[in-house]
């Protein structure tokens, strides 16, 4: 899947992306050199990064930032333009095979924190659970079960409590 990216990414004219998955791997230097490619081009363009980015503690590969829409604040269409622009020719398709292409790797505090609050509220863990699909119940897990909506609370106050300076600690549907 990863040379097919990298195949079509070319086609688009997007080598940056291109020539960093055309060995069908993504190392951690090309995943932030990909981020640092991203924040080069919003700066260029009068944006910037105005938070992190912070290595998403849920999954331990997926960047969490948010823009700085800078010089123009003022229209947001041009805003939303130039960060589509810049994500999809720097770091959306990487960004995207990194994360399906390595380990999920939580947090271990964070890992810890999750099996306690699932306890206090009368749910019962393995200890075996290494992504946030299976603290909801694994590939049997249903979205809006009452234990998806459990883990879903616990992972908002945990997360909170647990990186109070982060401004942004992004997704983990599943």
């Amino acid at each position: 899947m990863i040379r097919a990216h990298a195949k079509e990414l070319a086609g688009q004219g997007f080598g940056e992306q291109a020539a960093m998955l055309e060995d069908g791997m993504i190392t951690a230097d090309e995943h932030q050199e990909a981020f640092d490619l991203l924040r080069r081009c919003l700066e260029d363009g009068g944006e910037g990064i105005a938070a992190g980015p912070y290595v998403n503690p849920l999954d331990g590969l997926t960047y969490e930032f948010l823009i700085d829409p800078g010089e123009n604040i003022e229209d947001p269409i041009a805003q939303g333009e130039l960060e589509i622009a810049c994500e999809e020719r720097f770091f959306t398709t990487l960004n995207y095979d990194y994360g399906r292409s390595h380990e999920p790797r939580m947090d271990p505090v964070l890992h810890g924190a999750l099996t306690e609050c699932l306890a206090e509220k009368g749910f019962e863990t393995s200890g075996e659970e290494k992504t946030v699909k299976d603290f909801a119940g694994g590939a049997a897990a249903e979205a809006g079960s009452e234990r998806d909506l459990v883990v879903t609370d616990c992972i908002h106050s945990e997360v909170a409590r647990l990186y109070p300076d982060r401004e942004v600690v992004g997704g983990f549907g599943w």
